[in-house]
């Protein structure tokens, strides 16, 4: 929003594109990523291993979202609060995005350049799979906040 107001949706929509294509960079072959709208992300990972895996992933996104972007002779920063849901592969899709929201929430909360994790397994097994909403906020030339 900060960078349609400043200079139009085309840098806003641009900025938008270069964090998925960011973000497609980042994640493993079978992992999707998908804009859920606004400024929102979610990366589903089918094959993670667990949290540790997620983890590893969401510091990756973390680090390649927080580049500067220059667009037009404009330089715009992007934070990232990041949520992570690790849950066993039978677990319903909407708990497992939903997980995520909440974390996404929490991770919002104690600012930018976070990631909260949260777990609906039930036991060790490695059939899991995992999912991550990404909320990014755009900064005008400066870092985020």
């Amino acid at each position: 929003k900060a960078a349609n107001d400043a200079w139009g949706h085309p840098v806003g929509d641009e900025i938008l594109k270069l964090a998925a294509a960011r973000m497609r960079a980042a994640v493993r072959d079978g992992d999707i990523v998908a804009r859920f709208g606004g400024d929102e992300f979610a990366i589903l990972q089918p094959k993670v291993k667990g949290a540790r895996d997620a983890k590893a992933l969401a510091r990756r996104i973390v680090d390649v979202l927080s580049q500067t972007y220059a667009i037009n002779g404009i330089n715009c920063t992007v934070g990232a609060s990041l949520g992570i849901c690790v849950a066993l592969r039978d677990t319903p899709i909407e708990q497992v995005i939903g997980e995520a929201d909440r974390a996404l929430y929490v991770a919002k909360r104690e600012g930018k350049g976070r990631f909260v994790c949260r777990s609906a397994l039930q036991d060790n097994r490695e059939a899991v799979r995992g999912a991550m909403r990404a909320g990014l906020s755009i900064a005008l030339g400066s870092p985020a906040r």
